[in-house]
């Protein structure tokens, strides 16, 4: 006999032993783009800025950072540190 834990019930378990449970999100294209314009740096922002403005993981808004990206929307301006810096193009 096999036992299929799902996603749900083990949610629940952890709920009732007192355990926060947070369900991955995905960050739309506009809501990154209106967290970097709140970022307003000059020398520019980071995925991982933009991702903690959002509350969210980098791998979270990964689709909607990469669509952005691909429409000319965010360019890469530099890096700093080992990562890689960005800007809204209409800055």
């Amino acid at each position: 006999m096999s036992v299929v834990i799902t996603l749900e019930s083990s949610a629940r378990r952890a709920l009732a032993e007192g355990y926060s449970v947070r369900m991955p999100q995905e960050a739309t294209q506009e809501q990154i783009l209106e967290a970097a314009r709140s970022l307003d740096r000059d020398e520019g922002f980071t995925r991982e800025d933009v991702a903690k403005h959002l509350g969210l993981e980098i791998s979270e808004m990964r689709p909607s950072w990469k669509a952005a990206k691909e429409a000319g929307k965010i360019q890469q301006v530099g890096s700093s540190g080992g990562k890689r810096l960005f800007r809204l193009a209409d800055k």
